[in-house]
């Protein structure tokens, strides 16, 4: 009989299979995750004859404004297997994930859309978008100057840098739990990137063929930012960068194309403070 509990260890080589079928990344990548965040996440799947056949996980993170912090839920790697989609078994996930979180004591889901068409799937289950982000291409050959000089930057540090830098911004972030910066960093670097600090700032890169993704960007303006990213070409062998950026900063004021960034349940109003979701897991 179908039914929806909390996954186990012994159910990792089918959460696997799901995973591998829907997203198509390596074991290895696979096996990160899991290792870093499994046991500190919810692990919510569908089961059919005992066998999961579709999952989701809730993260334990925190939304931050002016300092103060709430608990809440990143929601990440909703899928079902391709031969038992349509079914709505997805929808009955969301909904058990809903009544989850508010018993873990959460005020609410976040969640980010891996394409466009999934803000309007979302939609149907209450979430509503939330915050912007700005994201810039830029060439190598466009970042003048000497490079910064750049060092591993590990993820204690991590957290409180994020926490000075975009507190400074006025905007709401999503802060990540102890074991979501170790995997941030160890993701960054299993994807040919890294987490780096530099004087005056630091920065969340992976790579990607002649690209370097620049997941989170931050120096004390514009020049100190393009010896940062300089460097980050130099190291990674990178010829461009794709950078994510808030809508309202100093770094490259002006460029880039503003996007929708994540959405969230319950839905934030008009009058709630802009906000920042970045540094999401790939």
């Amino acid at each position: 009989m179908p039914v929806i509990d909390t996954a186990t260890r012994a159910d990792w080589p089918a959460l696997k299979t799901i995973w591998q079928a829907c997203f198509g990344d390596e074991s290895s990548y696979i096996d990160l995750f899991l290792e870093d965040l499994f046991d500190s996440c919810i692990p919510l799947v569908w089961r059919q004859e005992g066998q999961p056949v579709a999952m989701l996980y809730l993260l334990p993170v925190q939304l931050v404004h002016t300092g103060q912090a709430q608990s809440w839920h990143y929601l990440y790697a909703a899928a079902t297997l391709p031969s038992c989609q349509g079914r709505g078994l997805m929808g009955q996930l969301l909904k058990a994930a809903r009544q989850s979180s508010a018993q873990a004591g959460a005020a609410g889901i976040l969640l980010v859309p891996g394409e466009k068409s999934l803000f309007q799937y979302y939609a149907r289950f209450g979430y509503a978008t939330y915050g912007a982000r700005r994201q810039l291409c830029l060439a190598a050959a466009e970042l003048s100057g000497p490079a910064a000089v750049l060092s591993p930057l590990p993820p204690p540090q991590l957290a409180a840098c994020r926490r000075q830098a975009l507190a400074g911004l006025g905007l709401s972030y999503m802060a990540h739990s102890p074991a979501g910066y170790r995997h941030i960093c160890r993701e960054a670097a299993y994807l040919g990137g890294g987490a780096y600090r530099f004087n005056g700032g630091h920065c969340i890169v992976h790579r990607d063929g002649d690209t370097a993704l620049v997941k989170e960007l931050d120096a004390a303006d514009t020049a100190t930012a393009a010896a940062a990213l300089r460097a980050v070409c130099g190291l990674l062998g990178t010829a461009r960068l794709l950078l994510t950026l808030p809508p309202p900063g100093p770094l490259f004021a002006g460029r880039g194309q503003v996007l929708p960034a994540a959405m969230s349940l319950p839905p934030q109003g008009p009058s709630a403070p802009p906000a920042f979701i970045d540094l999401v897991l790939d």
